[in-house]
């Protein structure tokens, strides 16, 4: 009995461990890793590398290994890739790598970088830019319209003109005497076209000469006002010699060549000597004198700059704003207002900033004049009259 039950173990034991075994190879959570695969080589096969910018390139690859999902990149600053579809609006070298995903058994492959250029087209040449004028020779002070055929794409001449006293605005030309102007019309790059610039031509502008040059040869400029008058010189001009003088300025008085004021003034003075002859007009630079109070040495300026320009004025919810646009007044300069109702001054106020703000009831068209002078003029000192004034209308 003993042998048999041993007997019975020894074949039952080792198909246990048998079965055990196997059971321990198959069981799903104790499966082996598999190790994944490298892909095929992957690369990109275009053969034309170089395009103009704007001009797009279709990318092509070829390898990769299980599913192939292959996708484009550029790191390269003013590349763009959107799909299949490299482009640049400008111009670029752009690194491009293709890639195919990790799929399946297959590790993600990437392809060598490869070099695409964009590079700018060449410019066309516009058609010829003729200057198309037939008309060559005028009288001196005629104004001659330059006209033009010719260029491509989109036209915007413009001109020049060489010459001694050759006055180019615009598209017309002219001369107050005697002269040549050579004249050459360009058009310039645009779109797809290179800039295209005319032949020369030369107009002629016959029957004035253009005179000596004429000054003003006064060497005291500032005077007393209220006492004798500046008489203005002059030198130059050619052909019969009329000078005669203008003057702006408030407060200016001018008779013939005789200068004069009664007050605090800033006047700018012209000559003029007229056309005469074959001599076309010309005038002087102009010269600033200044009346100021018997043995004073005090500033003036001119009424064009002082009080300021840019003056302006608005009314809002009874609050009337005055403000304006200078950076040169004078250091101490202190600006005054008057509000006029229908001729009636309403209200006055300093101006210590450069705007001021003030309740004040309004209606109707309102004139504001603003006064302007040192902080230590006085009426019987250098104080200048003058004033800016503007408009207002209040509903």
């Amino acid at each position: 009995m003993i042998k048999l039950i041993t007997r019975l173990l020894s074949n039952v034991i080792p198909a246990i461990l048998a079965m055990s075994l196997v059971s321990q190879v198959v069981h799903p959570s104790d499966a082996v890793a598999t190790v994944k695969k490298s892909q095929s080589v992957l690369s990109i096969t275009n053969t034309n590398f170089i395009s103009i910018s704007g001009t797009p390139i279709i990318l092509t690859a070829h390898g990769g290994s299980g599913l192939i999902k292959i996708t484009f990149s550029t790191s390269s600053n003013d590349c763009m890739i959107k799909g299949d579809v490299l482009i640049s609006s400008s111009k670029a070298t752009c690194i491009v790598t293709a890639t195919n995903p990790a799929n399946g058994i297959y590790l993600s492959a990437t392809s060598s970088p490869k070099l695409f250029s964009f590079i700018n087209s060449p410019l066309k040449q516009q058609s010829p830019l003729v200057i198309t004028n037939t008309e060559l020779s005028v009288p001196a002070g005629s104004i001659i319209q330059l006209t033009s055929s010719g260029g491509s794409g989109q036209l915007s001449v413009t001109w020049t003109a060489v010459g001694s006293g050759c006055s180019l605005s615009g598209s017309t030309i002219t001369s107050a005497y005697s002269s040549s102007c050579v004249v050459t019309a360009t058009n310039p790059a645009n779109g797809d076209y290179s800039v295209i610039t005319s032949a020369p031509v030369t107009f002629s502008f016959t029957g004035k000469q253009q005179q000596s040059q004429l000054l003003i040869t006064n060497t005291v400029l500032t005077n007393p006002y209220g006492a004798t008058p500046v008489l203005i010189t002059s030198s130059g001009g050619s052909g019969v010699i009329a000078i005669s003088y203008t003057v702006t300025g408030l407060g200016c008085e001018l008779t013939g060549n005789s200068l004069t004021s009664f007050k605090v003034a800033f006047c700018v003075v012209k000559a003029v000597n007229p056309a005469n002859g074959d001599f076309a007009s010309t005038e002087s630079k102009s010269v600033n004198f200044i009346f100021v109070p018997q043995g004073t040495s005090c500033s003036v300026y001119a009424s064009y700059n002082y009080p300021p320009l840019g003056l302006k004025a608005s009314y809002t919810n009874g609050v009337l704003t005055i403000s304006w646009f200078q950076q040169t007044l004078p250091l101490g300069t202190v600006m005054t207002y008057t509000a006029y109702e229908n001729n009636i001054p309403t209200s006055s106020a300093p101006i210590t900033a450069t705007s001021i703000v003030e309740n004040v009831p309004l209606a109707g068209v309102v004139e504001i004049i603003v006064y302007s002078k040192f902080s230590d003029e006085t009426y019987t000192g250098c104080y200048f009259a003058s004033s800016s004034t503007i408009y207002l209308q209040i509903p």
